[in-house]
């Protein structure tokens, strides 16, 4: 599971995070830090998406390389349809268990963060001056089987 936690509260996401405009039309405006490298970036949206994850969205992505193993420990980032005239060092990348993501929002208005797509309960408003820090998550997923 990844663990994002901004604006004084944390949440979790089975499949991943995605952070962007309100709107399809919009673009989504951040300072991203990973790996001691900060960078400014303009794209459609950034997704942070664990293994199980990584068949959705993510795959599909053009710096993404394909989905990954669901009992994968690795998180992994990506942008989407990022300026490209622009030379990001961090369209994409791999957050290992003791590593972190810091994404900050520059977006004046109708930013947001999604956590595994909910649109309803888990679609966070992400204003301008928000942070975000993305990790993988030590508290486990309990799954109950039925035999």
């Amino acid at each position: 599971r990844i663990e994002g936690t901004f604006n004084n509260k944390t949440d979790y996401a089975l499949n991943e995070i995605a952070i962007g405009p309100m709107f399809f039309s919009g673009t989504a405006r951040y300072k991203i830090r990973f790996n001691d490298v900060e960078e400014e970036q303009r794209s459609s949206k950034l997704i942070i998406s664990t293994g199980a994850g990584s068949t959705g969205w993510y795959s599909n992505l053009e710096y993404a390389q394909g989905s990954f193993s669901p009992s994968s420990r690795d998180v992994r980032f990506c942008v989407s349809e990022d300026f490209k005239h622009k030379n990001y060092k961090l369209k994409h990348g791999i957050i290992q268990p003791h590593q972190s993501i810091e994404v900050i929002s520059l977006m004046d208005v109708n930013g947001k963060v999604s956590f595994d797509g909910d649109m309803q309960k888990r679609f966070y408003d992400f204003p301008l001056g928000s942070k975000l820090i993305a990790k993988i998550s030590n508290k486990p997923l309990s799954v109950v089987g039925f035999g």
